[in-house]
């Protein structure tokens, strides 16, 4: 007769016990493993729909700079006469396309009311300004920094008056010769946004100017990261 040996009934439950924290442990790293894999899956997802966003803005930037580069082609071909003489340049400033003009070129000395020639310097820019009314523009007048004299503190405050002045005669100027009124806008920087040192009597002169700036098509902007975009109104009273 053969002997059937025994196993303690605590041993026995305690190698189960064992066995089910083994099984657990591995169910538990499984999910681990799984959960890492799957947030891996989503890291690399965003990093490539990040990729495709970022390449897509790269080719919008680039064509925005080739509308730039064929725009400034167009100003200057048919500026070019007037740039050949000094009296327009087109140039880049800051980031956007500029017509200047010299003050002189417009306006007589220490005066806001157009000159004949600024007169007929003004029609031809006007022309040009009129074939892109999807653009707007800002007329900026600029001086030197020299006190305004004191014959002609009875008429300006000072070079900041001047400035602001000559800026909205040339505005209304374009109006009369059919820029629509909404591309337009006017300011005056006074001596407080040189374009040349004011140490010279040439840098003071190129100073003394007025500019038509070119503002960017929304198209041609950089996109905005989301926290920076405009939140929607969220109800409330309507503002007036």
């Amino acid at each position: 007769m053969v002997a059937v040996a025994c196993v303690p009934k605590s041993k026995h439950e305690e190698t189960t016990r064992r066995l089910q924290g083994e099984i657990d442990t591995c169910q538990q790293g499984r999910a681990a493993l799984l959960q890492e894999k799957g947030q891996l899956q989503a890291d690399l997802q965003q990093k490539l729909q990040a990729s495709e966003e970022e390449l897509a803005e790269l080719r919008k930037q680039r064509e925005a700079q080739k509308a730039q580069l064929e725009l400034f082609k167009k100003f200057t071909a048919k500026l070019q006469s007037m740039i050949d003489v000094g009296d327009i340049d087109v140039y880049v400033r800051r980031g956007r396309m500029v017509v200047g003009m010299p003050s002189q070129v417009l306006f007589p000395s220490g005066q806001h009311e157009l000159a004949e020639k600024g007169k007929a310097t003004l029609k031809k820019v006007a022309a040009v300004l009129k074939e892109m009314p999807e653009r707007r523009f800002l007329v900026a007048g600029h001086t030197d920094n020299l006190p305004i004299g004191e014959n002609l503190k009875t008429v300006y405050e000072d070079n900041w008056d001047l400035s602001a002045r000559r800026a909205l005669v040339v505005t209304r100027f374009l109006i009369s010769e059919g820029v629509p009124p909404g591309n337009l806008g006017a300011t005056g920087y006074g001596e407080h946004d040189p374009a040349k040192s004011n140490k010279s009597v040439a840098g003071r002169r190129k100073n003394r100017r007025i500019e038509i700036v070119v503002e960017p098509l929304l198209a041609e902007m950089p996109q905005l990261p989301e926290e920076l975009k405009p939140k929607e109104a969220q109800g409330g009273a309507p503002g007036r």
